[in-house]
């Protein structure tokens, strides 16, 4: 790496701290300062946090056109779904996958205040975890972190499963529906594909199933929570200008109704690194390795589609093999990415992502205003 790159990489790096610094305490500031605003008003309240989230994620984004990554997506157009009940899975293989989604569901949607992220327990110990704590974001242990952080907490590994299961139905009605949230954004498979996919082999190898190399098996117990917890909305209650989409069932008994806040899609996100080599965050960040060509690839589903018939015929209920079937999909389609170096371009053709500048030089222009104001009141 030339001399010119790892300064420009080194600028990077201090620029991206610096930004945390003066950002990030901005918002607590004001989130700080306008609770009496909530106990008034809580819908205002959870306006002004959602504008200063939204810059705050839009900044991430940034950092990687600052970095020269290019982002392209491609399959279905997703653009008339901001505004359903959704629920986004994707794969996952480094710590650049959630800053990528920031980027790529920027610049979908107008509006990121109403996503709902569904993150590792770990990450609500970072700066980014505090403020996404504070959102309404939700941090889910798996099994492995209650082994391994079991001195942090309390009681044995099937008390602690069974408290998170009831703190997280808890949680999508205090949070998704009553902020009235419409997208979840989740990784099913639980983990960095590198570290899950000696154990997922294992498993598809005890099941019977194909063995997979380019994603991991899913863990269904978030996803079925969700949709036993919030509800499937009936196709018929959908509006959508591609009605192909309608091929699931007429009736969910049991599992919700066309209520509100009912899931109306499972929006599939793949994500595509060329020769499988993921961006971590750091390069996220630095552009070490130089600007990557990073390609992402929707389809989309109705979320009834996810149903099956319980035995007896009496009503339904979550389909596992439903979610093993779309990841064994992401297995074929990545692999015929790796062979190509495209993803099939669908309806959407090859659309490069643009995220939103001008928004996110607002929101720097927003957290740098109160340390000029203290500077001149100092100086």
């Amino acid at each position: 790496m030339g001399f010119r790159k790892k300064l420009l990489g080194y600028c990077r790096i201090l620029f991206c701290i610096c930004n945390n610094f003066y950002a990030v305490p901005v918002y607590f500031s004001c989130f700080v300062l306008f609770q009496p605003l909530r106990l008034v008003s809580p819908r205002k309240f959870w306006l002004i946090e959602g504008w200063l989230f939204e810059k705050l994620v839009s900044m991430v984004g940034f950092w990687a056109q600052l970095s020269g990554h290019k982002i392209y997506m491609s399959g279905d157009d997703i653009s008339s779904l901001v505004n359903d009940e959704s629920i986004v899975i994707s794969n996952h293989q480094s710590t650049g996958d959630v800053p990528l989604m920031m980027y790529t569901l920027r610049g979908i949607k107008h509006s990121l205040r109403d996503i709902m992220w569904i993150m590792d327990w770990i990450l609500q110990f970072t700066s980014f975890g505090w403020i996404a704590k504070c959102h309404g974001d939700c941090f889910i242990l798996q099994g492995s972190d209650i082994r391994k952080y079991s001195f942090l907490l309390s009681g044995t590994e099937e008390e602690i499963k069974a408290r998170q299961g009831i703190e997280f139905k808890q949680h999508l009605c205090n949070v998704y529906k009553q902020l009235d949230r419409k997208w979840m954004v989740l990784f099913p498979e639980g983990g960095f594909l590198y570290k899950r996919r000696e154990g997922s082999q294992r498993y598809c190898r005890k099941m019977n199933l194909p063995i997979l190399e380019h994603v991991a098996l899913p863990r269904v117990g978030a996803m079925k929570t969700i949709l036993e917890e919030v509800g499937i909305a009936n196709p018929k209650s959908c509006n959508h200008e591609d009605h192909t989409l309608f091929h699931g069932v007429e009736s969910v008994n049991g599992l919700g109704s066309s209520g509100d806040k009912s899931i109306k899609w499972i929006i599939d996100v793949t994500i595509g690194y060329p020769n499988g080599e993921p961006a971590t965050f750091l390069s996220w960040i630095t552009g070490i390795g130089g600007p990557k060509s990073i390609y992402v690839h929707f389809k989309v589903h109705h979320a009834s589609e996810i149903l099956r018939s319980k035995a007896g015929g009496d009503g339904y209920e979550v389909s596992d093999q439903w979610l093993y079937d779309k990841f064994i999909d992401k297995e074929k389609l990545l692999k015929d990415f790796y062979s190509t170096g495209n993803f099939p371009t669908g309806k959407l053709g090859m659309k490069e992502m643009k995220c939103f500048t001008f928004q996110t030089l607002i929101g720097h222009l927003f957290c740098l205003i109160p340390y000029a104001v203290i500077a001149w009141m100092l100086f």
